[in-house]
């Protein structure tokens, strides 16, 4: 049997991958920069997220800027297969594009427009939008506040998750957004429904820590560990190549168990600690810092010795998955901060307590029945007609799955559940082997013939350094989800198989040469040891190339060429 990666991905994650001067304002006259209210008046910029009300954002900008701004990307592989991935920080592959951006009815000339967002998040046809204000001159506001974060939702098609959440966070103490939702139109094109969520940045750090001077950090696949913390990125101060805190922290998370908690005490705020890793696991926010070392800030806090405090982000995949299905109910601890206090029972058993202490008081259903409520009337009335049912019913979906979060909780809690996971190994990819095969099938035979039975292929790999031979081998290709897909597949055994995978987009499926990363056009070989085809697991992303004899998208169209590229694998 092939060596491969522990953890089950599923046909269906593969898939999800590859679907991050003005005028005066009214009512109030010009604001003065900076001028948000503060500890001394109202602060103006609370009607920029008002969650009653809906921002109207129409951008103009020259139609060959907006095309090069829709078309930028990230190039996961380029990101994860480097050496030493770890080493750096991300940064940013976005340019900022010249526009003139008018808010509710407000007009900004030259005004700063460029693309958002990380790997799940990206998307051609409605881009996640940072709309910086001041870009390119002078500084302008809209009430107090002069950049916009206007996410696509494309990783929730309630619309409502990112809004709830940051209210959670908010009410449980934590220095969370604000939120609302937007409307945005690009060259009189409506786009749809954005979420507009407050940015990480100064302001947000004076109107809750009441500084703004402390160093600033991004984590996005960070943690605490040794050569895991390259990846964090300065967001203040960052002429000052000074980073002993993240480095104290991670040496003190060295330390042997009769001298943690005394060491973190200085470093991090724990009891805050608490509160932010109680209430990602409450809101399943398995993709923040406790589960998956991701999308989060952390502040330190000059007017609190420096400590870190974490500051929740990027939760618009909150409130997924289904209990029983190998996720903890009560803890995430794949974070090492979390990991090792959740081997003390001292810390684990404060950790528990602040669970029950959110449980008993923010984490309220009516409140959020209110809210989700309020929100489903905002953003229904913005959907297309076409839309309006998709929508509502993940929206139900999303208020059944927070009805049942207490329980679920609550019983892993009288079960004294534990955490059983090993840390996982780096997020880059390791080679492993290399594949190479040739496939002749017709488009759409996907849906009629038997994939180890039909068409004419040969394929050849070797893994781990073995190499394998098929036993028997067939292909088919066919639609997916607006996608073009091709299986090569092939049994090893009489009890295992192997299936060859690639998925582009459909319009682009044709004679020549498509390249494999984990973007547009991804490969992939998946490992099956059932005679029943229920159970995949992948052993490998293909990083290469398949070239295109013959090819088309309409049914019966003959699909005839060749793949090729190295296996790499993950070490999630």
């Amino acid at each position: 049997m092939p060596s491969r990666p522990s953890a089950p991905v599923t046909v269906v994650a593969c898939t999800l991958l590859l679907h991050a001067c003005s005028c005066g304002t009214p009512g109030v006259g010009p604001l003065e920069t900076g001028d948000t209210g503060g500890v001394d008046g109202p602060d103006l910029t609370d009607h920029v997220f008002d969650p009653d009300h809906l921002l109207r954002v129409s951008i103009e900008l020259d139609p060959g800027d907006w095309d090069a701004l829709r078309s930028q990307d990230r190039d996961a592989w380029e990101m994860l297969g480097r050496e030493d991935c770890l080493s750096e920080p991300w940064g940013s592959p976005f340019d900022y594009f010249p526009a003139t951006v008018s808010i509710d009815g407000e007009i900004f000339p030259n005004v700063g427009v460029r693309k958002k967002g990380f790997l799940g998040s990206l998307s051609e046809d409605k881009p996640a939008l940072k709309v910086d204000l001041s870009e390119y001159g002078e500084t302008a506001e809209f009430w107090g506040v002069d950049r916009l974060t206007l996410n696509n939702a494309i990783s929730d098609p309630s619309f409502l998750r990112q809004c709830l959440g940051y209210g959670f966070y908010r009410d449980a103490g934590l220095p969370a957004s604000r939120c609302n939702y937007a409307t945005v139109v690009v060259n009189d094109e409506y786009l749809g429904v954005f979420v507009n969520v407050e940015p990480i940045k100064k302001p947000l750090l004076r109107r809750h820590f009441g500084n703004d001077e402390g160093n600033l950090y991004e984590g996005t696949l960070s943690d605490f560990r040794e050569g895991w913390t390259g990846t964090f990125e300065k967001k203040t101060n960052e002429d000052e190549a000074d980073y002993s805190d993240i480095q104290a922290l991670t040496a003190a998370l060295e330390l042997p168990d009769d001298q943690l908690l005394a060491a973190l005490e200085p470093l991090v705020d724990l009891d805050a600690f608490y509160t932010h890793w109680a209430a990602e696991v409450i809101s399943s926010h398995t993709d923040g810092y406790a589960y998956n070392t991701n999308n989060y800030y952390l502040y330190a806090d000059p007017d609190d010795g420096g400590r870190l405090h974490f500051i929740p982000w990027g939760i618009d995949a909150i409130l997924y998955g289904e209990s029983g299905q190998g996720m903890p109910a009560s803890v995430f601890a794949y974070g090492w901060l979390a990991h090792r206090l959740f081997e003390l029972e001292q810390s684990r058993a404060a950790y528990r307590q602040r669970l029950r202490e959110l449980l008993e008081g923010p984490w309220d259903e009516d409140v959020f029945t209110q809210r989700l409520d309020r929100d489903r009337a905002l953003v229904l009335a913005e959907t297309p007609a076409s839309q309006v049912d998709f929508v509502d019913q993940n929206i139900e979906a999303l208020r059944a799955r927070m009805d049942l979060r207490r329980d679920e909780i609550d019983a892993a809690l009288a079960a004294d559940e534990r955490w059983e996971w090993p840390m996982r190994e780096s997020w880059c990819f390791d080679l492993i082997g290399e594949l190479e095969a040739s496939f002749a099938t017709d488009y759409n035979s996907i849906y009629h013939q038997d994939a180890f039975t039909y068409g004419a292929a040969d394929l050849s790999f070797t893994l781990n350094g073995e190499a394998f031979v098929p036993l028997q081998i067939g292909t088919v290709a066919g639609e997916s989800h607006g996608s073009a897909v091709l299986y090569v597949a092939a049994w090893i055994s009489s009890t295992e198989a192997v299936i060859a995978y690639f998925s582009t987009p459909e319009d682009g499926f044709e004679p020549g040469a498509i390249e494999l990363g984990l973007a547009d056009s991804i490969g992939a070989l998946y490992y099956i040891e059932t005679q029943t085809m229920e159970d995949f697991e992948l052993l490998s992303y293909i990083i290469g190339t398949v070239e295109l004899d013959q090819a088309g998208a309409t049914t019966g169209d003959p699909v005839v060429g060749r793949m090729s590229g190295e296996l790499m694998s993950w070490g999630w």
